[in-house]
């Protein structure tokens, strides 16, 4: 089992990492983004956080299919992931 400190520690990384994804997302530098969103995809479960996972992933999906993806839509589902951090940060602290 994973320490709450060390959950604390993984999202407040995550945290960190808000403003660059934010602004990956409004220049539609979708290959960078993806990057960053799988890497979260792949390390949240071992953390106990499977929903910011599927977000992660369902984001990073959009990011692949960049030509059908507008920076608008990108943020959107931006926004559902950085609350799920937010949320889960005020959850521990």
């Amino acid at each position: 089992m994973v320490s709450t400190q060390a959950k604390l520690k993984y999202l407040k990384r995550r945290e960190e990492e808000l403003a660059t994804m934010e602004d990956l997302l409004t220049q539609g530098n979708f290959p960078e983004a993806a990057s960053m969103l799988h890497k979260v995809k792949g390390s949240a479960s071992t953390f106990g956080f499977d929903l910011l996972g599927t977000i992660a992933a369902g984001l990073e999906e959009e990011c692949l299919n960049s030509k059908k993806t507008s920076s608008a839509e990108a943020l959107h589902l931006f926004a559902s992931y950085r609350d799920n951090i937010l949320g889960a940060i005020q959850d521990l602290e």
